[in-house]
């Protein structure tokens, strides 16, 4: 089994974690135009889970991610 450089490691989780902010800031954008804004961002955004939730996802995109880089050529 080959090992993953560790550079190619790095690079993956920041770009994980740059489309993480993103699509966050396009939901905090999105709940601004609302009225209702303040009940809506307590009930999406101040979960005490929420920094593990964004953690769990980065480390399941970038194995993914890698899993799919490393594949054998068939």
């Amino acid at each position: 089994m080959k090992s993953i450089p560790p550079i190619l490691l790095s690079i993956s989780y920041i770009v994980l974690f740059l489309d993480c902010s993103l699509r966050r800031s396009e939901k905090l954008l999105k709940i601004s135009k609302v009225s209702y804004a303040w009940k809506t961002y307590r009930k999406h955004f101040s979960r005490s889970l929420d920094f593990v939730e964004i953690i769990v996802t980065i480390l399941f995109s970038a194995t993914t991610i890698l899993s799919a880089v490393f594949q054998p050529i068939k």
